[in-house]
């Protein structure tokens, strides 16, 4: 019984474990390496009437992600970089100061920053 009751304990402090990894990862599921757009939505906390605009400037660069794709991967990679960037500024001309600075926070981790 106390082998089944101490499995237990170790089974639920692992699976727990792997809630709190999976919680502090970061979603990048958007075009172009940008942060995912339902996370977009959620820490940067868009209003209602910004959620249309950045969901057009999410299409329209998942249409640029799939056209930069292809090809020569060199070329690819700094037209990659530059549509980014592009879309970054677009994304922050929707965002109030504060939102912009969470925008902000999203991207750093994504490179890599704290």
């Amino acid at each position: 019984m106390k082998h089944a009751t101490f499995l237990a304990l170790v089974l639920g402090m692992a699976l727990s474990g792997g809630a709190f990894a999976q919680e502090g990862k970061l979603d990048m599921s958007g075009p172009l390496r940008l942060p995912g757009l339902s996370t977009v939505k959620d820490k940067v906390g868009l209003a209602p009437d910004q959620v249309p605009k950045i969901e057009a400037i999410y299409k329209e660069a998942q249409a640029k992600d799939n056209e930069l794709r292809g090809g020569d991967r060199k070329k690819g990679a700094q037209e990659l970089m530059s549509a980014r960037t592009e879309f970054i500024n677009r994304i922050k001309d929707v965002l109030d100061d504060t939102q912009d600075t969470k925008f902000d926070e999203l991207t750093r981790k994504q490179k890599g920053g704290k």
